[in-house]
């Protein structure tokens, strides 16, 4: 990777700002100009006997109507606004703000992720983000694709895993030994493809488990399937979760408290959510299981039915790994 700026400078700010501002009110601009446009050729067509030279003038001349400037000002904004709009985004994508972040966070990353360019913070690492980071993936341009075979454990770990099952079943409650999903291959996504393909395949909790125990607190085992995983094949078991920052309305993030009964980080304050793909996610329709991963989600942990968010409102900004776990 070549060198990139460490800081974001007052024309990124500028070509933001304005690629933003015309990006939320290009609707409102062009309906504007268009309704002005049209209630001024709707008033000049009612004059009686009116020509088409006379109609122009009227509308456009500035030396018959010095207001007739409004109308130039209606016709540019319709024609340029869409252009301009699209001459921002390749710009704003060609600046990769994701580099300029990542070089700005690194400090506070993990020295075991150091060493990987993309975004990450603590253990938490980014594999894959969106293209269009400002923008994210929307929920119905993730597809899952499943693979219905379970994950066999390496066979040198099959007496260890056994062991720990057996002393753990109990306190763990592998009695209940509920079906997870784990992420397969590192997924990739380009920006003329913006869609994101998930390769999932079943798992189950004690082995996620036996590895966070056991794999993971083993630093050259965990730093070489983490390395392995950030090339592209993930060889560990691991429970796929959404993890989701809610804004309201009125730009507030939600804030809340973890239980104490949780087995992580439990009775501490948190700025996301998290919920991990189920078995009935999967039933239907697997193109939409995304959707209806999240809408669970939002049910489950919030008490949010559909009508108090939009779905397109949605949005996936990364696939990452939470090193320190071996977990997604």
């Amino acid at each position: 990777m070549g060198s990139i700026v460490t800081e974001i400078s007052r024309k990124d700010k500028l070509i933001y700002s304005a690629y933003s501002f015309l990006h939320r009110r290009k609707e409102w601009i062009i309906t504007l100009c268009s309704g002005f446009l049209l209630g001024r050729i709707v008033n000049e067509l009612s004059i009686a006997d009116v020509t088409f030279n006379s109609f122009l003038g009227n509308v456009f001349s500035v030396s018959v109507r010095s207001t007739n400037c409004f109308s130039w000002i209606a016709v540019i904004l319709i024609l340029s606004v869409p252009t301009v709009i699209i001459f921002l985004s390749k710009l704003h994508e060609s600046r990769r703000y994701d580099l300029v972040f990542a070089e700005l966070i690194k400090r506070h990353k993990s020295p075991a992720i150091a060493q990987y360019t993309m975004i990450g913070w603590g253990d938490a690492q980014s594999m894959q983000e969106c293209p269009e980071l400002h923008r994210g993936w929307k929920l119905g341009s993730i597809r899952l694709e499943y693979d219905t075979t379970r994950f066999v454990l390496s066979s040198r770990y099959t007496s260890a895993y056994k062991q720990y099952y057996d002393e753990n079943k109990e306190e763990e409650r592998f009695c209940d030994d509920g079906t997870k999903y784990m992420v397969v291959i590192n997924p990739t996504s380009f920006t003329d493809t913006p869609s994101l393909k998930i390769q999932i395949q079943e798992t189950v909790y004690s082995q996620v488990r036996f590895y966070q125990a056991n794999v993971a607190t083993l630093a050259s085992e965990r730093q070489n399937l983490i390395k392995n995983a950030m090339e592209g094949t993930i060889e560990f078991p691991h429970s796929l979760c959404m993890h989701l920052v809610v804004v309201t309305k009125d730009d507030s993030v939600l804030l809340t408290k973890r239980s104490n009964k949780v087995a992580y980080h439990p009775g501490t304050w948190s700025y996301s959510v998290e919920e991990q793909l189920a078995p009935d996610d999967l039933k239907g329709d697997i193109r939409k299981a995304v959707s209806r991963w999240g809408e669970r989600f939002l049910f489950e942990e919030l008490g949010l039915r559909t009508e108090y968010y939009d779905e397109e409102n949605f949005r996936i900004l990364s696939v990452f790994i939470e090193t320190d776990s071996l977990n997604r």
